[in-house]
């Protein structure tokens, strides 16, 4: 239960920006070392598709950067990103470009389920927020949380980390973080099974994870700052639904070995 309560706090916050009319359609700018930071909010309400018929509860809060050339692309990254998050086609596994696009969909599917189950009483809700973690000269580092119900027993609430190359907006993956990605995994898996008190030996997958072939993998979200390096594992990415995220937070100084040094 403690591994819920950051999630569940951040979610009441969200909630209360909602039922404040201040709130709405605002743009808080930040000013980084050579970027402005612009906080874009949105709303069911800013949809058409919403003018005349009921539609899901939306709060999605997103940056915006601008002041480089490269913004454009670093713009369009990031909204790719958050489209993948918001709705993803689960035949095709395809994914909108824009956030609109993402939203619009979401939409769509809300009103596609109440006209299939009219009697239900379920709702659906869209809850995004984003934080700048880090930046330096070469890099953006984001963090965002993200919520989502569409009906069932529970929604599904999520942290994800994003790096981006300030130079060109690529999404930089870990491999072009780390330069010995297998003794990276082994000295994770070695700091995972001291967390979670299993001896080197003893099976993960005994213990109640789901790793393919009782194989340690890393998360597919991870961040690398200056002093911390972030692994999440997100609900049913390797353990049950109960179980919560799984977070790890090591020193940077720890791992450098096995980093690339940036310029």
């Amino acid at each position: 239960m403690k591994k819920l309560i950051p999630l569940s706090l951040f979610f009441l916050f969200l909630m209360a920006c909602k039922n404040d009319p201040k709130q709405e359609n605002t743009k808080e700018e930040i000013t980084t070392t050579d970027l402005v930071t612009e906080k874009v909010m949105k709303r069911s309400t800013d949809y058409t598709n919403c003018e005349a018929v009921k539609c899901p509860s939306i709060d999605v809060a997103y940056y915006n950067f601008k002041g480089t050339e490269n913004t454009e692309a670093l713009n369009q990254r990031n909204q790719a990103f958050l489209a993948k998050v918001i709705y993803t086609n689960q035949e095709t596994g395809e994914s909108p470009e824009t956030i609109d696009e993402a939203i619009d969909k979401f939409i769509n599917d809300y009103h596609k389920f109440k006209q299939d189950f009219p009697e239900s009483s379920a709702e659906y809700e869209l809850m995004i927020d984003q934080h700048l973690k880090e930046e330096n000269k070469n890099k953006l580092v984001i963090e965002t949380k993200s919520y989502t119900y569409m009906g069932g027993a529970h929604g599904y609430g999520a942290t994800h980390f994003s790096t981006f190359d300030k130079k060109d907006g690529h999404f930089i993956e870990k491999e072009e973080m780390i330069t010995d990605i297998q003794g990276f995994t082994r000295e994770i898996e070695n700091i995972f099974r001291k967390k979670k008190g299993i001896s080197p030996k003893e099976s993960l997958n005994a213990r109640g994870y789901f790793f393919e072939d009782d194989q340690f993998v890393l998360p597919e979200n991870m961040a690398i700052t200056k002093d911390s390096v972030h692994l999440m594992y997100n609900p049913y990415e390797i353990a049950a639904y109960a179980e919560g995220q799984i977070k790890m937070v090591v020193p940077t100084a720890q791992l450098q070995k096995f980093l690339k040094n940036e310029e």
